[in-house]
């Protein structure tokens, strides 16, 4: 069974401090953060 968590995460504008503040959670909690551009 597969329990790894996956976050997902729109970039709007990717120079944000939300999303750098985003990356930087989703990584602490050791998930693997996928990034769609759009």
């Amino acid at each position: 069974m597969n329990t790894e968590k996956i976050g997902k995460i729109l970039i709007i504008d990717p120079d944000t401090d939300t999303q750098k503040e985003l990356l930087s959670l989703f990584s602490s909690e050791g998930c693997r953060v996928e990034i769609s551009e759009g």
